[in-house]
C-alpha cells in the first residue's frame, strides 16, 4: 500500500530520519545545531558507527541504540526526546537487518512505535521486511533499506531486498510507503546521481496525513528526512511523573514481575541489552497493574514566606 497524500494538520509530531554515514565527533557539532533547529521528537539513526567506547550524549534526548559487536561499521540508534514517555521494543534478531525499536505513549494512551532499521547487503527476505512493518499499533519505520524497485524509484532494477519490500507491502495491508517516488535520499559522490533507498513506513492512519520532505546535507551522501505526522505525543512537564509505591502490593507486584518475566523467557536470554528492554517491559507492566502514577500537572502548594 503506498500512500503520498499532503494534508496539512494542526497536531504534528516531527520525525528524522538519516542514515549518518559514521555520526563521529567530528560530525556531532552540525547534528546537534541541525536537531536544535528542527526540534524533532524522533530521530532514526542508522549507520552510526559507535562502538560502546564512545559515551554519546544528548541533553535535550534519551539515546536507544544497538552497535555492532566486534566489528566496525552499521549499528542503529533512536533518540527520543526528553519530554516524551517510552519503552524499548523487543524485535526479532535476524542476520540481514540491524534494528531498535521504542514505543511512545501518544493521545488517549495509544500507543505508537517507532523502528530505525539498517540493510547493509541489500539481501534481506520478505519475512524480515515483514516484521518490521506489521503492527497492530501505529507505527512509524525508516532506514537505510538498499532496496532498489521501480515503485519508488523510475528505471530501476530491482534487487532482493527491493522486491522484498515490495512482496511485503502486497502482505501488509495496514503498511504504507510514504517516501514518494524518485525522492533521492543518497546522492553518489563520484557521479551524482540519486538513488532513493532510504525508505519511510507508516501505518495507515499516519501515512493519510504525512508530510515529507529532504533536510540539509550534513556531511554524509545520505540526505536526511524530516517526517511530519498527525500525532499527539503524551508530554511530561514539569516534574516527572513517578510511581506511588504501596508496602501492601509488593507481593502481588513481585508474583506479577516473576509471572511477566516467565512470559518473556528471561532467564534463557544471553544478551545483555536483550535482557535490560525485557526486565524493563516487565517491571513497567507490573507497576501499571499495581501502583498509580503521581500527577506531574498538579501544581506544587506556594511554599510559605519565610519572616
Amino acid at each position: 500500500m503506498f500512500s503520498h497524500q499532503r494534508i496539512k494538520t494542526t497536531e504534528e509530531l516531527i520525525c528524522i530520519q538519516w542514515n549518518a554515514r559514521g555520526l563521529s565527533k567530528s560530525k556531532l557539532e552540525e547534528f546537534r545545531n541541525f536537531i536544535s533547529s528542527t526540534n524533532p521528537e524522533i530521530v532514526l539513526l542508522s549507520k552510526t558507527h559507535w562502538t560502546d567506547a564512545f559515551n554519546v550524549k544528548f541533553k535535550a534526548y534519551h539515546i536507544v541504540k544497538k552497535n555492532r559487536l566486534n566489528r566496525i561499521g552499521g549499528g542503529v540508534a533512536i533518540l527520543i526526546h526528553k519530554s516524551l514517555q517510552f519503552l524499548p521494543l523487543n524485535l526479532k534478531e535476524t542476520n540481514s537487518v540491524e534494528a531498535i525499536g521504542v514505543q511512545v505513549i501518544c493521545s488517549n494512551n495509544t500507543p505508537c512505535n517507532f523502528i530505525s532499521a539498517y540493510v547493509p547487503k541489500g539481501d534481506c527476505d520478505t519475512d524480515e521486511i515483514v516484521n518490521l512493518i506489521n503492527s497492530s499499533n501505529m507505527f512509524v519505520t525508516g532506514g537505510y533499506f538498499n532496496g532498489h524497485h521501480g515503485a519508488w524509484e523510475s528505471n530501476a532494477r530491482a534487487n532482493k531486498a527491493g522486491r522484498s519490500i515490495m512482496d511485503a507491502l502486497l502482505q501488509q495491508q495496514n503498511a504504507c510507503l510514504i517516501t514518494p517516488p524518485d525522492f533521492g535520499t543518497r546522492v553518489d559522490p563520484a557521479t551524482g546521481e540519486e538513488s532513493t533507498i532510504d525508505l519511510v513506513f507508516t501505518s495507515p492512519l499516519l501515512a493519510a496525513n504525512s508530510t515529507i520532505k529532504k533536510g540539509p546535507h550534513l556531511g554524509s551522501d545520505h540526505i536526511p528526512i524530516l517526517i511530519n505526522l498527525n500525532a499527539q505525543p503524551v508530554r511530561s512537564s514539569g516534574r516527572p511523573t513517578t510511581w506511588i509505591l504501596n508496602e501492601k502490593k509488593w507481593a502481588p507486584w513481585n508474583s506479577s514481575l516473576e509471572s511477566y518475566l516467565a512470559e518473556e523467557e528471561f532467564l534463557q536470554i544471553v544478551d545483555p541489552e536483550v535482557a535490560v528492554e525485557s526486565f524493563t517491559r516487565g517491571l513497567e507492566r507490573a507497576n501499571q497493574k499495581h501502583f498509580k502514577k503521581s500527577n506531574p500537572e498538579r501544581s506544587l502548594q506556594e511554599e510559605p514566606r519565610r519572616p
